[in-house]
């Protein structure tokens, strides 16, 4: 990835909103932007709006933000802060006592391979 790319596509969504907030301008309503990094080429596509969509359909089901965390079924972040990195950590043992309670615990290990 380049490094560079996340700040780019960032700026143009924030220019997206504030054209959708100041309503001026042609906001990307219903178009869809590609852009090529490596060639600085932009494309634009038509999307069309789905009639079954369940958030902007002619029916919608859901009408309301969710709470993703208790749709998911996750807790929160755990209050323990060990490594001082400020990420929520767990130990090996804390995580097999958890396990054998029958806790569903989901790990992500992102340490580097050394």
């Amino acid at each position: 990835m380049l490094g560079v790319l996340p700040g780019i596509l960032g700026s143009l969504q924030a220019l997206e909103v504030l054209k959708l907030i100041l309503g001026v301008g042609d906001p990307l309503v219903g178009r869809l932007v590609l852009f090529d990094a490596l060639d600085f080429k932009f494309r634009e596509l038509a999307v069309q709006k789905d009639p079954h969509c369940a958030v902007c359909g002619a029916a919608p089901t859901i009408t309301a933000p969710v709470d993703y965390e208790a749709f998911c079924q996750i807790r929160g972040a755990e209050p323990d802060d060990n490594d001082g990195s400020g990420a929520p950590t767990i130990s090996v043992e804390d995580f097999h006592r958890r396990r054998r309670a029958g806790e569903r615990l989901n790990l992500l290990d992102v340490r580097e391979g050394y």
